[in-house]
């Protein structure tokens, strides 16, 4: 009789459970006739697809269905399940385990409790599994439990991050359209703190202040590269939502003085910084930092005028209100470049076309913006020897 290949039926099964049965084939031949219906119940089934959501309140799909309430046996299978998932990247003791959940019986109790709530926990999320033990999602591992997503858990934490790392790679190299979609799509994630209906859980308090301190950060630098892209009312809306989640987040009050003074609307930066300081004083009992009073000095002292303005041209007040459309091409563009100079790139743009096509103003809202953001701006004009 041929010896069957080992290697071969690992390979074609290709499952953990595969190779804890090949580690039960003598060499040479099978110990009885192996059959498909003998196979570990994790080959047998399909492993079911799980999406579990942490921001916000718990919730879990599998198959694309979401579990509701009747799907838990009782609470403390889904509080474990909440503690697997929070360190999921190691594993956690049998002792760790217990201390957060069944701290009040005895020792023989607690591991009893701890162990009826694993099983329920694996069959909740594998209803399908057929050998105890064998749960792709909940593995034993010296000296407790660890989850595991198995290539078939997708996380909303681990892709809200994804998007935010992505956001950040893009902002730094100046492609703030791009950087625009990752953090909205981050933004869309965030359904609210981490766990919150568990604000006293002391495992889960950690996470959520490391996740609601990313969260504050992803609307103030979304709302900065619609500053800088000209989008002045999209950069207003983000950074009062993150001041409505953290009003003394100073930086993100200055990002609201520099929009409504790009938007040339002085009175309502100044006010803005009233606001802040206001805020700062009630909450914190501080006063604002250098920074934001030196950006409150230079509105106060620079109204926001055209650079240049041509004889023809409007007066300064007037134009400044007149909305800027179009150069949806030019206009990014441009502010990429400036963002470039202040990180001290140096650039030399060249504008040409047509007179009346609106290269002066173009030049106009671009000076503008560098001095809205602290640059020095020199300007001069040439004419043509007749």
């Amino acid at each position: 009789m041929k010896r069957p290949c080992l290697h071969a039926i690992c390979t074609i099964l290709n499952t953990p459970g595969a190779c804890r049965l090949g580690a039960n084939l003598q060499t040479g031949a099978l110990m009885g006739r192996l059959t498909f219906s003998q196979l570990p119940g994790a080959i047998m089934r399909g492993t079911p697809h799980l999406q579990i959501r942490l921001l916000g309140d718990l919730e879990l799909w599998r198959n694309e269905k979401l579990l509701s309430s009747d799907a838990w046996p009782d609470r403390k299978t889904c509080q474990l399940l909440k503690l697997l998932v929070t360190f999921r990247h190691r594993v956690v003791a049998t002792d760790e385990l217990i201390e957060a959940l069944w701290s009040k019986l005895d020792p023989y109790a607690a591991r009893n409790s701890l162990w009826v709530a694993i099983s329920q926990l694996r069959r909740v999320l594998e209803p399908e599994l057929t050998v105890r033990g064998d749960s792709s999602f909940i593995l034993t591992e010296p000296p407790g439990y660890r989850f595991d997503s198995a290539g078939q858990c997708s996380i909303d934490v681990d892709a809200f991050l994804k998007q935010v790392r992505s956001g950040q790679e893009q902002q730094l190299q100046g492609k703030l359209t791009a950087a625009i979609t990752a953090y909205t799509a981050a933004a869309a994630l965030y359904r609210g703190d981490y766990l919150e209906r568990d604000p006293y859980e002391e495992w889960a308090i950690p996470p959520r202040e490391r996740l609601r301190e990313t969260f504050l950060d992803l609307l103030r630098d979304l709302a900065a590269c619609h500053l800088a892209l000209g989008r002045y009312q999209d950069a207003l809306s983000i950074a009062r939502r993150a001041l409505e989640l953290e009003p003394c987040r100073e930086s993100v009050w200055r990002l609201v003085m520099e929009a409504h003074y790009r938007a040339g609307e002085q009175d309502q930066a100044l006010r803005a910084y009233e606001r802040c300081r206001e805020a700062l004083s009630r909450e914190l009992g501080v006063s604002p930092v250098a920074e934001t009073t030196a950006l409150h000095t230079r509105i106060l002292q620079n109204p926001l005028v055209p650079v240049h303005a041509p004889p023809a041209a409007l007066p300064p007040a007037l134009a400044l209100r007149l909305p800027f459309v179009g150069r949806s091409r030019e206009w990014p563009r441009l502010c990429e470049l400036l963002q470039q100079v202040m990180e001290g790139q140096g650039q030399v743009v060249l504008i040409t076309g047509e007179p009346g096509i609106g290269k002066t103003r173009l030049l106009e809202e671009l000076a503008a913006l560098a001095i809205a953001r602290g640059a020095r701006v020199l300007s001069g004009c040439g004419y043509e020897i007749e």
